[in-house]
């Protein structure tokens, strides 16, 4: 017990209700670092997936990591010194910010990983500095990619209020507390993810990559160079 340490579970890795966002920082990051072309990323790894907002039942449609994750190869992550912010940002933000009690509430107790981590008062403004610098990056890049997909129109938001009723009163039957909030997410995830008309979004992969060269979006997106040094100075 101590310092946070990743086991390499796949827990973050491969459940289909997760939610892992990807910038066109992290495409143009793991592009050059791992010689793939984007538009190869977005066919085979990344696409468009529901993300939750801050109203219930309504979801957007975001670029983001296509679960489970096809990254995770040999029980390790094959990208792992250019993986996405978001991914660096895993566990560290929860364990800055939240109180512990909260953490338990929050996390089911098979994440051993984040419940057998001693939060020590250096630790966790360790994890929170570590957090602010990685996470103003993301804010910066989510903006870049906001645009870019609105004006490449590719945006969507749907409420799927009353569609997985049914299956949700089943669930309440069975299960309770954090275990059924997440039975109750995977539900609401493959339903939005079964009604996305991929059809409609197959040229995105190639307008994406054009998109980043015509706008020089490289130039303004953070390089693996200055994420390695919050790594190396910051490294939780």
């Amino acid at each position: 017990m101590g310092e946070f340490r990743c086991r390499n579970s796949g827990k973050c890795c491969l459940l289909t209700h997760i939610e892992v966002g990807i910038g066109v920082g992290d495409l143009i990051r793991i592009s050059e670092k791992e010689k793939i072309p984007i538009k190869q990323l977005l066919q085979d790894w990344v696409g468009l997936n529901p993300f939750s907002t801050d109203k219930e039942y309504v979801y957007e449609y975001e670029l983001g990591i296509d679960m489970p994750c096809s990254f995770r190869q040999l029980g390790k992550c094959s990208v792992y010194d250019s993986r996405p912010l978001n991914c660096r940002m895993f566990p560290y933000w929860i364990l800055a910010n939240l109180p512990k009690h909260e953490i338990r509430r929050r996390i089911d107790s098979s994440y051993r990983c984040i419940h057998e981590t001693v939060l020590t008062k250096e630790r966790k403004e360790r994890y929170k500095n570590y957090t602010d610098k990685i996470g103003s990056i993301i804010l910066k890049e989510a903006e870049l990619t906001d645009q870019m997909m609105a004006e490449l129109g590719f945006k969507r938001i749907v409420n799927i209020r009353g569609a997985t009723e049914d299956q949700e009163r089943e669930l309440r039957k069975t299960y309770k507390g954090v275990e059924l909030q997440k039975k109750i997410d995977e539900v609401r995830i493959e339903f939005c993810k079964r009604n996305l008309n991929k059809q409609d979004y197959a040229d995105l992969p190639e307008k994406v990559a054009a998109y980043i060269e015509k706008n020089n979006l490289r130039g303004q997106c953070a390089r693996q160079e200055q994420i390695d040094r919050i790594e190396v100075v910051n490294r939780p």
